[in-house]
C-alpha cells in the first residue's frame, strides 16, 4: 500500500466518525414535526381510502366491513413504531449490514422463484410471495430497503468516482439487472419499475454524468414503446389487461372488472371537474 493510499484511508475513517458523529446528535435532537405531521396525514388519508373501498367487499367476504380496514390500521401502528425506533438509532450503523441485507434480497427473490418451492404462495398467475396462509410477505420490500441502503453506502464512499463507468453506472446497474430479472421472473412489473427507478434516482443525485440521465431516459422511453407494441401484438402476454384499459377503458369486455376503476374516475373528472 502507498503512502498516498494510506492517507486516503485515514481521511476516509476519519470522515466516518465525523459522520457517525453527527447522526448520533441528531439522533438525540428533536422530531421533525412538520415531516412526522405529514407522515400521519398520509397515513390517516391512506386509512381513509382503505375503508371506503373495501368496505362492500369485506362485508360480503367476512361479514365485517371495517375488516380490510382494521388490518391495515394494525400494519400503520406497527410502521410508526418502527419510524420512532429507527429515529433513535444511528443510521450509519446501517453501513456495515448493507452488503449482507442485499445478499439476503437476493436469495429471497431466488428463493420464492424456485419451482415447487412449498413456501411460495401464487396468486393471480403470480409467485411473489413466501410464507404460509396465516403468515406471508414479498420478497420485493426487502429489495426495497437493501437497495436503498447499499446504494447509500457504495454511493457516499465514491464521490468523484460516480463520474466514471466502472465505479458510478456499471456496479449499480448490475445490481438493478439482476434484481429486475429476478423480480420479472415472478412477475412483478409495478415493483420492478419502483426499485429501478428508485436507484437510478440515487445514482444521479450521487453524482453520475448529466447527460447519461438524458441517455437513459430515451432509453426508457424506447424501452416502454417497444414493450406496448409487443403486447399489442400478442408476443408478450403479461400487462396486456393494464395497456387495454389504459387505451379504451370503456370496452364491455372489462368495463366492470379491470377497467372499473379508471373508467369511473374518468366520469367522475368528466361529471364533476378536478375541482369535483
Amino acid at each position: 500500500m502507498t503512502k498516498e493510499e494510506r492517507e486516503l484511508r485515514r481521511e476516509q475513517r476519519e470522515h466516518m466518525k465525523r459522520m457517525e458523529a453527527a447522526a448520533k446528535e441528531a439522533g438525540r435532537g428533536p422530531i421533525d414535526v412538520p415531516f412526522l405531521l405529514l407522515v400521519l396525514l398520509l397515513t390517516g388519508v391512506g386509512l381513509v381510502m382503505v375503508f371506503s373501498a373495501s368496505f362492500p367487499s369485506a362485508y360480503y367476504e367476512t361479514g365485517d366491513g371495517a375488516y380490510y380496514f382494521k388490518r391495515q390500521l394494525i400494519f400503520a401502528v406497527l410502521g410508526l413504531f418502527a419510524m420512532v425506533v429507527m429515529s433513535r438509532i444511528n443510521y450509519q450503523r446501517l453501513r456495515g449490514a448493507s452488503k449482507l441485507l442485499l445478499g439476503f434480497a437476493v436469495f429471497l427473490l431466488v428463493l420464492v422463484i424456485v419451482p415447487k418451492n412449498p413456501l411460495a404462495i401464487t396468486n393471480n398467475n403470480a409467485t411473489r410471495w413466501l410464507g404460509t396462509q396465516s403468515f406471508s410477505f414479498q420478497p420485493s420490500e426487502i429489495a426495497k430497503l437493501s437497495v436503498v441502503v447499499y446504494f447509500a453506502d457504495s454511493i457516499s464512499k465514491k464521490k468523484r468516482k460516480m463520474e466514471t463507468w466502472r465505479y458510478g453506472i456499471v456496479p449499480y446497474l448490475a445490481v438493478l439487472g439482476l434484481i429486475a430479472i429476478l423480480m420479472m421472473l415472478e412477475p412483478h412489473l409495478s415493483g420492478t419499475i419502483l426499485i429501478v427507478g428508485t436507484g437510478i434516482v440515487m445514482m444521479i443525485v450521487g453524482g453520475i454524468q448529466r447527460w447519461l440521465v438524458a441517455a437513459g431516459l430515451g432509453g426508457v422511453g424506447i424501452v416502454a414503446v417497444l414493450y406496448v407494441q409487443l403486447v399489442e401484438k400478442g408476443i408478450i402476454q403479461y400487462g396486456k389487461g393494464r395497456i387495454d384499459t389504459w387505451r379504451d377503458p370503456f370496452n364491455e369486455a372489462w368495463f366492470h372488472g379491470d377497467g372499473w376503476q379508471i373508467s369511473q374516475s374518468l366520469i367522475a373528472i368528466g361529471s364533476g371537474g378536478l375541482l369535483g
